[in-house]
């Protein structure tokens, strides 16, 4: 019995310890994108992020949407750096903003560029920028978005889109996510 005791403990030991090393997988196909582009994806500490089978909506194709208990919903797009518009991310994203925001003529839409020194040393990228905007209400329920936008030549435009309804964004959200050298 006690030997069985002792074999059990050590297995439970060497699975948390396996999962440490391991980088969590939401998917086979997220996952994959994410170590093809090299693609650094941090998991939230205070947040349980799970994975939602939505994949696509009318607007576009997501390759992951992702829920917390919060009721937030992230939308991610992976855009290979091979796809001409990709190459053109200031236009992509403004393109994306006008497609899933209202057109409500009262709704603002907040754009900023963030700068490059940080874009370069903390999302390890060319280019980012985010906005705020009210999304279309078939697009979302929630009555807040955000898109986060991150370039890196050769690689991949990122689109991180947070569906919210709370009244400031965890930091978390500034910087979910980079690639990797």
């Amino acid at each position: 019995m006690r030997g069985l005791l002792i074999i059990s403990l050590l297995s439970l030991v060497s699975a948390v310890y396996g999962q440490v090393d391991d980088p969590m997988i939401y998917t086979r196909s997220f996952t994959n994108k994410l170590r093809q582009h090299r693609i650094d994806f941090y998991q939230p500490v205070e947040r349980w992020l799970h994975i939602a089978d939505t994949q696509e909506d009318e607007y576009m194709e997501y390759d992951a949407v992702l829920h917390d208990e919060a009721e937030l919903e992230i939308r991610i797009r992976l855009i290979p750096d091979e796809k001409a518009y990709s190459r053109a991310p200031h236009i992509e994203v403004m393109r994306t903003i006008a497609h899933i925001s209202t057109n409500d003529p009262e709704a603002d839409i907040r754009v900023s560029q963030i700068n490059h020194r940080w874009v370069v040393e903390n999302y390890n990228a060319d280019w980012a920028l985010y906005a705020d905007f009210k999304p279309k209400e078939a697009f979302s329920a929630y009555p807040k978005g955000r898109i986060l936008c991150i370039y890196r030549e050769g690689r991949a435009l990122i689109q991180y889109i947070i569906l919210h309804d709370e009244e400031e964004l965890d930091p978390y959200f500034e910087m979910p996510l980079s690639f990797i050298d």
